[in-house]
């Protein structure tokens, strides 16, 4: 049988394998928006700066980096294939959600639940350490500015993660194109599109081209 979309034979691979950027995308999450993702997945305060710091270790903050050891290894937290097959849908809208942040964090910290920081090798091999002095820096930054925001913490969690930047290139691993948005637009749901940057449910799109000047300003990027 032939090898999956991830280059993968359909028993998993225990030789030589290789590291892969879905979709070729190198974007390294910033790191106060990966720990406004962190907050809102559930960490506690004295885990935050831990968390960023394995996330860095296992994957350099790359949402869309895997490798194709045994079922592979996908995302931010590097999450097992082969151990957690549910959140790996072989068809359908989910199917790549392991390249959204806002979905794959809260599946890491449900592992971290279960298993504790022991579940990843970039934790026991203490390859984390080398982040972890830049992660405590940026975890009291990130602390100190939800503490400026009266009691409405998970309000600037949300107003961090995701970003526009983000949203744009996981449209982008899902293959989504201008061209899509605007059938979109055409198909008359154009405030689902024009949404993001404020419409009203009276707003009309006439063109494509008014589509893609939507999107690029709602998500900072637009996919080609």
């Amino acid at each position: 049988m032939a090898n999956d979309k991830y280059g993968i034979p359909p028993g998993g691979n225990n030789g030589p394998y290789s590291t892969k950027y879905w979709a070729g995308i190198h974007y390294a999450l910033p790191w106060q928006e990966l720990l406004a993702g962190i907050a809102l997945a559930g960490w506690k305060k004295d885990q935050w700066a831990t968390a960023a710091a394995v996330c860095a270790a296992e994957s350099g903050r790359n949402p869309f980096v895997y490798n194709t050891y045994k079922k592979g290894h996908f995302g931010l937290f590097q999450i097992s294939r082969a151990a957690w097959p549910a959140f790996f849908p072989s068809s359908g809208d989910m199917e790549l959600q392991w390249c959204a942040p806002w979905l794959a964090l809260p599946q890491a910290y449900k592992i971290w639940q279960q298993q504790g920081w022991k579940a990843w090798e970039g934790y026991t091999n203490g390859r984390y350490l080398s982040y972890l002095p830049v992660a405590k820096a940026q975890a009291e930054l990130f602390a100190g500015r939800t503490g400026t925001h009266g009691g409405d913490e998970i309000g600037y969690w949300k107003s961090l993660s995701p970003s526009k930047t983000t949203t744009g290139y996981v449209l982008k691993a899902a293959g989504v194109t201008g061209a899509d948005l605007a059938g979109v637009a055409t198909s008359g749901l154009a405030d689902a599109v024009a949404g993001a940057t404020g419409a009203t449910a009276n707003a009309t799109v006439d063109t494509g081209a008014t589509v893609a000047q939507t999107v690029n300003q709602a998500f900072g990027w637009l996919p080609d």
